[in-house]
């Protein structure tokens, strides 16, 4: 149960980093001409599945236990 706890936000987090979901093409673009620059830029449909799996739907979750 405790290494659930770590290793879930692990593969949550890093993993869509790691393949290249979480940005544009546009962006890996510009990554491959740029490599000195660091900038991270993500896409809606990341940010929004993300936010969700990690914050909101946990704490919904949370709120209806608790209520």
């Amino acid at each position: 149960m405790l290494a659930n706890v770590w290793l879930l936000p692990a593969l949550i987090s890093f993993t869509p980093i790691f393949l290249g979901w979480y940005t544009t093409e546009g962006h890996l673009r510009w990554m491959e001409e740029h490599p000195d620059a660091c900038m991270f830029v993500v896409n809606k449909t990341y940010a929004i599945i993300s936010s969700s799996v990690s914050f909101w739907i946990p704490g919904v979750v949370m709120i209806t236990m608790y209520c």
